[in-house]
Formats: structure tokens, C-alpha cells, sequence
């Protein structure tokens, strides 16, 4: 049910199609769209914002194309005073439908008003030639946005906001500078999602936000405050906070809470498809080398945070079964590789552990095509068949020992993905059996 609440608006379109062929009841579609959130009487809504936004966005960048093609011809004064007129003007028009009622289109005026206000700050730095810290005008961008998308409780102006705020951060950093201002980014965020909307797209903004400021943190502590130096321990960080978020999205799910609920099969659905992503990163004889012979900082702390963040899954994700058991396991197998990772090693060593990491990967892969067939969830059935087959194409790419080795982990892969099938055709025939169906077709 969780992964059904991730494609919910299409899910409105169906439940009325249900409705209008006579399937079910007006009242019991309306009680469907209830219980996920969603209203009945106003589909598509979602695809309108996409396209006008879109559209809004484009014109923006066609007014400030037309006016870059003229710029030298244009007198210094004329510019400026031209690009301040302009976005005062669109924005008043923004208001002007806002206090009419119109929410519509004063987002979508408001929209492109903060496209052309971020137009004059640069182009404004242009003409006087301020260019000494350029992530700045990203940032007065972001700030100028962001007070506007809380007061109007738009998700797509708070998003720009959020989109600028992603941009500056690396900028930032990129020149040696803390990132310091982003977490006021993130309090706004989360402020919009309880206060005043919810938005699945924003929520994800928030976890990855969280999860790139901390990597940006323990690199400026690795370098002593004073510059960037990222370690091995940020590998470990960034898998402890996978941790935490897996563990943590199966709290959200069982919530009451139509949002919550949600927002806990988002970050399921994502922390697996990153948990299979490092699987594959490990599988690299490259990837070990980097783990084994560059040098840690801090590997007693580095263990101990580690060690702190399975616990905390372990805690949080306790009772539950099928492929969260799978995950845990192969969590612990994982921490295990990162133990060893804190002392020294062979480059024997390093193959040793990519072969585990790809077993892992396999066996993982099983795990989530067994889930699939047994529960009848197509996702976990064709990840879990995503997983086998991209490990199967690497191990092509970069052979593990020799070429029996690699015969051997294709044939592994061959038998699973046959008896798999096998199981999944036997599941479904018998199922049309029982309802009356002939299986043949």
C-alpha cells in the first residue's frame, strides 16, 4: 500500500474510471481518494502546475534572452531601472490575483517574477561589475524567493527557492567556504511541510539536503575548520544516514497519517534503491582500495557512529519481516566490511571483499524477487531482477579473478532469474485458477 500512495494522483484518474464504468460507487470512490489523501472532484491537477509552471519558466527566459541580445545597445540607466520595473511589475500583477482569489495564476505570475528577479541581480552585477564572491547572488536569490513562497504557501515558488538554495551549497564549498546559511533553508522546509503543505518532492528535498550539509560538516571538521577534506568516514556517515532513514521510514508508514504515510514510502522506496547502488559501488575492486589504504582520521569514532547508526535501525525497524529482514542482514553484513575497513589491510583483502559484496548483491537481489512473488509486488520482483542483471553486466566489465569465477557468478545469476520466473508463472496461474480463470488464456 505504501508504494500505491507514491503514484496517487494518477490513482485518482483510475478510481473515477472505476466509477464510471459502474464498478464501484460514487460515494466509495470519493471513501478510496479519502483514506489516500486526494480529491476526487479534481484530477490532473497535479499535470496543470507541472505544464503552467513550466510554461511560466520559459517565459521568463525568453524575456531575458530578447533583453541579453539588445543589452549593449541598451543605456546603463535604461537597464537597470527596465529590469527593476519589470519584476516589480510582474509581482504586483502576482498580487493583485492573489488578493482576488486567483491562487492559479498569482503563482504562476509570482513564479516568474522570482525567475526575473534572480535575471536582475545578475545582470545588475554585470553592469557594475560585482563579481568578487559570485555565490552570493545565488544566495540573495534564494533569500529573496523564499519568504515569498511561505507567505503564498506555494510549493513551486518554495521550490525554487530550495532548487537556488541546492545550487549555492556546492558553489559555496566549491570555493572554500561553509555553507553555513543552508540548514535555514531546510527549517523553512519543514516549517512549509507542517505548517502550511505537504509535498513529497519538498519532504525528499529536506532528507537529501540533511544528508548533503552533514557530508559537507564532517569534511570541514576532517579539515580542521578551515577547508574541505573528505574522508573514508564520510562513506561511513552517509551509510549510517541510510540507516537511520530506512529505519525510520517504516515509523512513518505505520503513522495514521495520510502525509506521514507517504512520506515513509518515499524514503523506503528510496533508501532501498540507494542501498542496492552502494551494493553495486562495492562490487569494484576500486572502490575497496579507496576504503583500505586511504587514510582514516578518525576510525574509533568513525566505528563508533557505525556501529550507533545500525543499532538505531535495528531499534527502529524491529517487528518488521520479508524484505526489511533481508536488509538487515545484509545492514550487518556491512557494518562487519566497515570494521574491518578500520584496520589495515592486503590487496588480497580487497578481492575477498568485493566477491562478498557482490554475493551480497545476488542474495540481496533473491531477497527482493521472493518478496515480489509472494507478496505480488512487481517493484521489489523487478529491482531485485535489476540488482542481479546490472551485477552480471559489471562482473562482465571487470572480472572477478579469472574467467571461471565470473562462468560461475553468470551461472548463479541464470539459475535464480530461471527458478524466479518459474515460481512467479506457477503463482499467477494458480491464482487465475482459483478465481475461474483458465491460465492458458
Amino acid at each position: 500500500m505504501a508504494m500505491i500512495r507514491l503514484f496517487k494522483s494518477d490513482l485518482v484518474q483510475e478510481i473515477r474510471t472505476w466509477a464510471d464504468k459502474g464498478i464501484i460507487s460514487t460515494d466509495q470512490a470519493q471513501a478510496i481518494c479519502r483514506e489516500y489523501g486526494v480529491d476526487y472532484h479534481a484530477p490532473g491537477r497535479r499535470g496543470y502546475y507541472i505544464l503552467a509552471g513550466l510554461g511560466y519558466f520559459f517565459l521568463g527566459l525568453t524575456v531575458i534572452t530578447l533583453v541579453a541580445s539588445n543589452w549593449e545597445a541598451i543605456p546603463r540607466g535604461a537597464r537597470m531601472g527596465g529590469l527593476i520595473a519589470a519584476t516589480l511589475i510582474i509581482q504586483l500583477l502576482g498580487l493583485l490575483r492573489y488578493r482576488r482569489g486567483d491562487d492559479r495564476a498569482a503563482v504562476g505570475l509570482f513564479f516568474l517574477g522570482s525567475i526575473l528577479y534572480g535575471a536582475s541581480i545578475m545582470l545588475i552585477a554585470q553592469i557594475y561589475h560585482i563579481g568578487e564572491h559570485y555565490p552570493d547572488g545565488v544566495l540573495y536569490w534564494a533569500l529573496g524567493v523564499l519568504p515569498l513562497g511561505l507567505v503564498i504557501g506555494s510549493r513551486l515558488v518554495t521550490g525554487l527557492a530550495a532548487a537556488l538554495a541546492f545550487i549555492w551549497m556546492p558553489m559555496e564549498a566549491g570555493l572554500g567556504y561553509f555553507p553555513w546559511l543552508f540548514p535555514l533553508f531546510l527549517a523553512a522546509l519543514v516549517w512549509f511541510l507542517s505548517a502550511v503543505k505537504p509535498s513529497r518532492l519538498l519532504f525528499l528535498a529536506v532528507v537529501v539536503g540533511l544528508g548533503f550539509f552533514l557530508e559537507y560538516s564532517l569534511g570541514w571538521m576532517i579539515g580542521g575548520g578551515y577547508r574541505f577534506e573528505f574522508g573514508p568516514e564520510c562513506l561511513v556517515l552517509a551509510w549510517g544516514y541510510f540507516l537511520v532513514l530506512h529505519g525510520g521510514s517504516r515509523q512513518l508508514i505505520l503513522r495514521p497519517e495520510t502525509d506521514l504515510k507517504d512520506y515513509g514510502g518515499l524514503v523506503e522506496l528510496w533508501s532501498l534503491r540507494f542501498f542496492l547502488l552502494v551494493l553495486l559501488i562495492l562490487g569494484f575492486e576500486g572502490a575497496w582500495d579507496v576504503l583500505f589504504f586511504e587514510p582514516w582520521h578518525w576510525p574509533r569514532i568513525t566505528l563508533a557512529l557505525a556501529l550507533a547508526a545500525g543499532a538505531c535501525h535495528v531499534a527502529l525497524a524491529a517487528g518488521n519481516t520479508g524484505h526489511r529482514l533481508a536488509l538487515a542482514g545484509a545492514h550487518a553484513v556491512s557494518l562487519v566490511l566497515l570494521y574491518g575497513v578500520l584496520f589495515p589491510n592486503t590487496w588480497a583483502e580487497t578481492v575477498i571483499f568485493q566477491v562478498v559484496a557482490n554475493l551480497a548483491m545476488v542474495g540481496v537481489g533473491t531477497a527482493l524477487i521472493i518478496q515480489g512473488i509472494r507478496k505480488d509486488r512487481s517493484h521489489y520482483y523487478f529491482l531485485g531482477i535489476a540488482g542481479i542483471l546490472l551485477t552480471g553486466l559489471f562482473r562482465y566489465m571487470d572480472l572477478i579473478g579469472d574467467y571461471l569465477g565470473t562462468a560461475l557468478l553468470f551461472a548463479g545469476c541464470a539459475l535464480i532469474l530461471l527458478l524466479s520466473a518459474r515460481y512467479w508463472k506457477q503463482r499467477h496461474d494458480d491464482s487465475n485458477q482459483e478465481v475461474g480463470h483458465d491460465p492458458v488464456g
